[in-house]
């Protein structure tokens, strides 16, 4: 909430990262309880009522996802962003 609390009057909106493989235990931000809990305490700080986007994993099965939007729906988060790649960019792109 530290990061929040002091740059949210410079973001037009502020995006939730809750995916990173690279962040021991983030992931689990994604279940359901703890998501809950974690957009519950942005709801009672964000006084400006910036737009709150939820990054989530983009190898998530189905169920798990549904869970997340209903979560989302819930808290009125304003979007979803469902997917990034940690591959090098040569790898995706080819070497030239």
């Amino acid at each position: 909430m530290h990061s929040f609390r002091r740059l949210r009057n410079f973001a037009d909106y502020v995006v939730l990262n809750v995916s990173s493989p690279n962040t021991p235990g983030l992931r689990s931000l994604q279940e359901s309880e703890s998501l809950s809990i974690l957009l519950q305490a942005v709801r009672e700080e964000n006084r400006t009522e910036k737009p709150i986007v939820v990054k989530i994993a983009p190898d998530l099965g189905e169920d798990e996802i549904e869970e997340i939007v209903a979560t989302c729906i819930e808290y009125q988060v304003a979007g979803s962003s469902l997917r990034h790649d940690s591959r090098p960019l040569v790898d995706r792109v080819g070497r030239r």
